[in-house]
């Protein structure tokens, strides 16, 4: 008798496995925005070496492909313009139908804590305005986020758990909040669903969303014994590019954005050569080389002390990395940071600054601004310094009033505090201190914690600089 059972057993377990549906990963699913206008990939397996169709109701064709030896399967999409609510069946034998599929524009957002803050904030730490925006979100049912949960990995993964949401009152709250706020700022401006595919973790390094080949270039960067046991496995190196990157990197998208740098202030002087090969590794990964990449330059926080300046080098790490990057923007927070608090609170401007750079030179509005002042030229002329600006076409902001956080010095290196007032309704300022009578250096913002003071007529603020090369006493 119990050698009957077995075999019962053993055949019902035979005749699922050979019944089981296409196995997708989780981020092919119900409620997920597909790429607009392109030919996008989906993928999955099945225990089933046969061919699998594919049926897109948008269009009603069908596509085929065949299962390998190994159970795995790809098949290129044809999408059409924006829209929805869309289905696609996937039929192995059985069919699998996925619902509430839409078209739209597709954005990863990654980083570390502050772009996984969500909308709801965190313990202790409110995001501004949240509630009313958890409200709001039902006006935007065309909105989606997928999240990947936190998952480390010592080898490239196929999957990782996670799922597309629709924003709502229920499911807004623990949206990523400049996610969210980016998505629909861009709604707002292109009425087209819009997905975001969001994979971050606080207090992740830079080198932990890249990978081993990359890294290798790298000979201070160890390698050998990387340990999913580490107290901090977001910051060992691959381990986040590994677990969480690289199972949703065969999704077609429409580009990137990026929130992170705290965890990399110590090895600042890295930065500019990580980060730019980071953003290519990521573009060659998802199947474009231009995708565009938009990103955050970190706030001013008080770190090892308000007015050290250990953070200020990493934000210009960030700043030379829009002249080094190809079809990138930086979103700048100089204005924007809280003494007390490495989480600022402002977050839909942050968003909007983002969506900013991507309205301009992705979506090509016209003579739509979205970068702040950027230093252009610096004349001496007597004891006064004059500063010009680009990106200050209709001028700078304030006028007629001492701007905060400038700094001059002589050929010594000493800087003092230095007074420094716009022009009238031009595109310079003139700096100045009665205590250096032949200035040669300026900075401007250059201290770990301080509200910046200039922006453009746009309200768009200038980011920290400085015009001397002097290396950082550590």
């Amino acid at each position: 008798m119990k050698r009957i059972l077995f075999i019962i057993v053993v055949v019902l377990t035979n005749m699922t496995t050979l019944h089981a549906n296409v196995i997708l990963p989780s981020v092919i699913g119900d409620n997920m925005v597909l790429q607009r206008d392109a030919e996008v990939c989906l993928w999955g397996k099945s225990n089933r070496h046969t061919t699998i169709e594919v049926t897109t109701s948008w269009d009603n064709k069908v596509y085929k492909t065949t299962v390998d030896q190994a159970g795995n399967w790809t098949v290129k999409i044809k999408t059409i313009q924006a829209g929805g609510p869309y289905s696609i069946c996937f039929d192995d034998g059985e069919k699998t139908v996925l619902s509430d599929v839409f078209l739209g524009d597709v954005w990863v957002c990654s980083g570390q804590s502050n772009m996984e803050m969500p909308l709801k904030g965190f313990t202790g730490q409110p995001v501004e305005n949240s509630l009313n925006a958890i409200i709001e979100s039902e006006q935007y049912p065309e909105i989606r986020m997928y999240t990947g949960i936190k998952t480390p990995a010592l080898t490239p993964q196929d999957d990782v758990e996670g799922s597309w949401k629709q924003a709502s009152i229920k499911e807004s709250g623990k949206f990523s909040a400049v996610g969210y706020f980016y998505a629909k700022t861009l709604y707002q401006a292109l009425h087209i669903p819009i997905g975001m595919i969001h994979v971050s973790w606080g207090g992740a390094s830079i080198e932990a969303w890249m990978s081993k080949d990359i890294l290798r270039m790298y000979p201070n960067i160890k390698l050998d014994n990387l340990n999913l046991d580490s107290p901090h496995p977001q910051q060992v190196p691959t381990l986040l590019y590994n677990g969480m990157l690289r199972p949703v990197s065969k999704y077609t998208i429409k580009g990137f954005i990026w929130y992170q740098g705290e965890t990399n202030i110590p090895n600042y002087d890295q930065y500019t050569s990580l980060f730019p090969d980071m953003v290519k590794e990521w573009r060659v990964l998802f199947g474009d080389e231009n995708l565009p990449f938009y990103y955050v330059q970190i706030a001013p926080f008080v770190y090892s002390g308000k007015d050290k300046e250990e953070s200020a080098f990493l934000r210009e790490s960030q700043l030379k990395c829009t002249t080094i990057i190809p079809n990138s923007g930086m979103a700048i927070t100089l204005d924007k940071g809280e003494q007390s608090c490495i989480h600022p609170a402002e977050k839909e401007i942050v968003g909007q600054r983002l969506a900013y750079q991507a309205l301009a030179k992705t979506y090509q509005f016209e003579n739509f601004p979205c970068d702040g002042p950027n230093l252009e030229s610096v004349n001496i002329e007597q004891n006064k310094m004059i500063l010009a600006f680009k990106n200050a076409e209709i001028g700078l902001y304030p006028r007629l009033v001492e701007l905060e956080g400038f700094q001059i010095a002589g050929k010594d290196g000493k800087y003092v505090t230095a007074k420094a007032v716009v022009n009238n309704f031009g595109n310079t300022i003139e700096v100045w201190s009665d205590d250096v009578k032949e200035p040669y250096y300026v900075r401007y913002g250059f201290k770990n914690f301080l509200k910046g003071s200039l922006f453009n007529a746009h309200g768009l603020p200038a980011s920290s600089f400085r015009t001397d090369d002097f290396t950082r006493e550590k």
